[in-house]
């Protein structure tokens, strides 16, 4: 009896004996992992994003790069010289396209661009006198009557009138005139006042564009003075008197 009072007492001493250490192990704080783990348990998901999104990059670079390439070609392609193969026998007008447009704008002439393709502002193009109501589409003629077409040669003096195209003396800028309208400094005050309304427009356009970009060939004396001769010819919302408000406006 006394053995088996003794057994009991063992194994209870035993169990209280787990019981505290197993509060202790509960209730103790739990051991620091050790700055290398916890390093590598951060560093692998983040270095494994940071891979990922690295190489999305690369790739969109790459892809980029060879879409910047596709495109060059293309426009190098298109700015080759634009004429149209007319046989020498066939009675032909000469067409020079001049007009205040973007260096990447393309103008074609005719159905599908069956007579040539214009790449930016300037471009020479023949088209056979046969075949002129082919291109006269209501593009064609408002640039024929804004003078940003004009006719070179090919036609009488009768053919010019029927057309609206019998151009008075310095009405139309001339081809070297007009690509360097900036760069003739006060000499386009002598071509302003003859120049037709559409050339005027290209005139009042490329000052404003130049001013935008702050060419400093664009001076305050030759702008007042083209706003007076704009004024004049009955254009007073020109944009020589906005160039002017937006110096007036600096000095402020």
């Amino acid at each position: 009896m006394a053995e088996e009072t003794k057994k009991t007492r063992t194994r209870k001493s035993a169990a209280a004996q787990t019981e505290k250490k197993e509060e202790e192990r509960i209730e103790a704080p739990a051991e620091p992992v050790s700055s290398g783990e916890e390093a590598e348990s951060e560093k692998d998901p983040v270095a494994a994003l940071k891979a990922q999104y690295e190489a999305q990059i690369a790739a969109m670079k790459k892809e980029m790069s060879k879409q910047m390439a596709s495109f060059r070609e293309a426009l190098a392609e298109a700015q080759k010289p634009q004429f149209i193969q007319v046989a020498a026998d066939v009675e032909k007008v000469q067409f020079l396209f001049m007009a205040e447009v973007c260096d990447e704008n393309v103008y074609e002439v005719g159905p599908n661009g069956m007579y040539g393709r214009i790449v930016g502002k300037t471009g020479t193009f023949y088209v056979p006198k046969s075949d002129l109501s082919r291109v006269m589409d209501t593009m064609f003629r408002l640039l024929m009557k804004k003078r940003w077409i004009v006719v070179v040669s090919g036609m009488t003096d009768e053919e010019r009138a029927a057309y609206g195209v019998d151009y008075r003396l310095d009405e139309v800028l001339k081809e070297s005139d007009f690509s360097r309208i900036i760069e003739l400094g006060d000499g386009i005050l002598g071509i302003y006042p003859n120049l037709c309304d559409g050339h005027k427009e290209v005139v009042e356009k490329r000052y404003f564009d130049a001013w935008r970009s702050k060419n400093p060939l664009v001076n305050r004396e030759t702008v007042a003075e083209l706003n007076r001769m704009a004024k004049n010819a009955g254009r007073d919302k020109n944009a020589f008197r906005t160039i002017l408000e937006e110096m007036n406006a600096e000095q402020v």
